[in-house]
């Protein structure tokens, strides 16, 4: 496939590999962000709902909590399954 497009012109070829490595790697560091992120607020969300239960209405704590819970174990499920496209 790739001697065609050397045919045509020289040096496509390594040129479509380069472009190819340099997105996988970008979608990587997506991923990764993306993950981090989704950690991050799913603790921030559970220390909220901890802070709120000692010191606020418990039913709103334990909305927030599930929130946070719900939303971590997605993003674990979803990074396990490879499905963070």
């Amino acid at each position: 496939m790739f001697a065609a497009y050397e045919k045509v012109l020289t040096g496509s070829a390594d040129h479509l590999l380069t472009l190819t490595e340099n997105e996988q790697h970008n979608r990587f560091e997506l991923i990764k962000r993306a993950q981090i992120f989704s950690s991050i607020s799913s603790l921030v969300s559970i220390i909220g709902a901890v802070i709120i239960a000692i010191f606020g209405p418990p039913i709103v704590a334990g909305l927030l909590g599930s929130a946070g819970l719900v939303a971590g174990i997605a993003s674990l499920i979803a990074s396990l399954l490879g499905k963070d496209e």
